[in-house]
């Protein structure tokens, strides 16, 4: 998904040089942005950040599940296959922990929100609500690592968005 004029969407924003693609999924495509060691300063390797905004579920609708099913299976089998290097996913997945789509994912990437919220001693923080402004009732924005330590996971709220930022501090 590409950012729009006015600034909304989703993207990947490089401080220095990298690489992004297109990874192509069911209806969305992912981005991955592959960081050089060399290219930027203080990362000891190699890491791909993967970028994915899930299409949202649509409640009793059978082809919705099916194809986040699909999504969610493909995305695992392009993280299985993918080198060995730290692997950062990111985005909008429209999925809580509870739900199928977050469960797949989890199996091979951990919850970045989690491991600083286990840490900190408290509950990883809700990332959106149903209008702008409003109280946050799910966690449906994620940082997923793999081979990366947790510094620190901030929300944020943003003005005038129903969803919140969020900002996780890796080391790889």
């Amino acid at each position: 998904l590409e950012p729009t004029p006015d600034g909304t969407g989703l993207g990947i924003a490089l401080r220095h040089p990298g690489a992004v693609e297109r990874l192509p999924l069911p209806d969305r495509d992912a981005r991955v942005a592959w960081l050089a060691a060399g290219d930027l300063p203080g990362l000891a390797q190699d890491v791909a950040v993967l970028h994915l905004h899930l299409a949202n579920p649509v409640l009793g609708v059978p082809a919705s599940s099916r194809h986040r099913r699909g999504l969610a299976r493909r995305l695992t089998q392009y993280l299985a296959s993918a080198e060995s290097r730290p692997r950062v996913l990111v985005g909008d997945l429209n999925s809580t922990p509870f739900w199928p789509a977050y469960a797949r994912l989890a199996e091979t990437l951990d919850d970045a929100a989690a491991i600083a919220a286990a840490r900190q001693g408290r509950a990883a923080e809700r990332t959106w609500g149903p209008y702008p402004g409003s109280p946050r009732l799910l966690r449906v924005d994620h940082v997923l690592v793999d081979a990366c330590e947790v510094l620190d996971f901030r929300v944020v709220a943003v003005a005038g968005r129903d969803h919140s930022a969020v900002l996780a501090d890796l080391a790889g």
